[in-house]
């Protein structure tokens, strides 16, 4: 839910738009001391989504090297449904009772923790691909999407629909890099040294959430002056903890979240049958062309490390492509309905 930083209209702009600003205003239309904000935002995410993706390409290996791996995938994808059940509303209860930040860098940091762990049980021998193949799923909804919730909470609407254009290139490139490096050097370096890179990245994550936030709240308190009887300091709006209502209350009380959600459902069903054909394929097609001693050796895991970084590269430019020209054409000549029907289609 919208956060208090941004639960009004943020203050209009003035002064003179910075050199930034106006590069960035090649794109969209960016105001004066809007540019540095949306700038960090966009590198926050960029670095946040080439790390899920350096972990998301090195995870198909190591799940698809165990015996019988395309089935232990999709058993694997039913554990994190199973396992999100208990953590959203564990997460739920600790964002009601600590502030913004603390939150989204504390569970950053917890993430940081266990692939530095994850690090250590690869070199001595440990097998950890399903319990690593969930925590990456847990770690895409919960990271990634309170980043964006985060980006959503720094802008009222009106500037969410012009600077998110920004923010959203820093995603799409950082899927490509992520994906596009990882099928570069797996080969080379195996998956597990990826796992400290996107640590690292993380951590860098966590400094530019920290900036951004110190930054427009100092931008805010510099622009509106403070009445007599505003909030104290430590209880200013900014820092106060998320609503305490239960994120499934939210959605059983919502007929509009209610069908979301069924959609969700039934995409993620077509999804995970999806995933099983392919990484069945893959799998089958390595056996094909490998000696049968050579499964379940680290030369499998580089060689299914290689396709899929080279697969999500691919799909992830594609996905830039339609997102950056047809998108936007589908949607003003079709209208909303219309391009809501078309990843169905795709799908069927």
């Amino acid at each position: 839910m919208p956060h208090p930083i941004a639960s009004g209209a943020a203050p209009p702009a003035s002064g003179h738009r910075s050199p930034l600003d106006r590069a960035l205003g090649l794109f969209t239309e960016v105001r004066a001391g809007e540019g540095l904000t949306a700038f960090l935002l966009m590198l926050n995410v960029l670095l946040l989504l080439a790390a899920y993706y350096l972990l998301k390409t090195i995870r198909e290996p190591l799940i698809l090297d165990v015996p019988g791996g395309a089935e232990v995938k999709s058993y694997s994808a039913a554990a994190i449904a199973g396992l999100l059940i208990l953590i959203v509303p564990l997460y739920s209860a600790v964002a009601s009772r600590v502030s913004r930040l603390k939150l989204i860098n504390g569970v950053t940091l917890f993430f940081i923790g266990c692939l530095v762990a994850f690090f250590g049980l690869s070199q001595a021998q440990v097998p950890i691909g399903v319990p690593f193949f969930i925590w990456v799923g847990i770690f895409n909804l919960m990271v990634i999407a309170q980043i964006w919730a985060f980006a959503n909470d720094l802008y009222a609407v009106e500037q969410g629909q012009r600077l998110f254009v920004i923010v959203g290139f820093g995603a799409s490139l950082g899927a490509i890099a992520g994906s596009f490096v990882t099928g570069q050097l797996v080969k080379t370096l195996g998956p597990f040294p990826f796992m400290l890179a996107a640590a690292g990245l993380l951590a860098l994550c966590m400094v530019l959430t920290t900036t951004i936030h110190v930054r427009e709240t100092r931008r805010r308190s510099g622009i509106v002056a403070a009445p007599a009887t505003d909030v104290p300091r430590e209880t200013a709006p900014e820092d106060q903890a998320m609503s305490r209502r239960s994120a499934f209350a939210i959605v059983f009380a919502d007929r509009y979240l209610l069908l979301i959600a069924g959609l969700m459902l039934v995409y993620n069903i077509v999804n995970t049958n999806g995933e099983y054909i392919l990484g069945r394929t893959v799998v089958a097609l390595y056996t094909a062309s490998h000696a049968a001693s050579a499964i379940g050796g680290m030369d499998e895991k580089k060689v299914i490390g290689e396709f899929y970084g080279n697969y999500f590269t691919i799909v992830n430019i594609l996905s830039a492509l339609l997102q950056a020209f047809a998108v936007s054409r589908v949607i003003k000549y079709f209208g909303v309905r219309t391009a809501l029907l078309v990843l169905p289609v795709v799908a069927m």
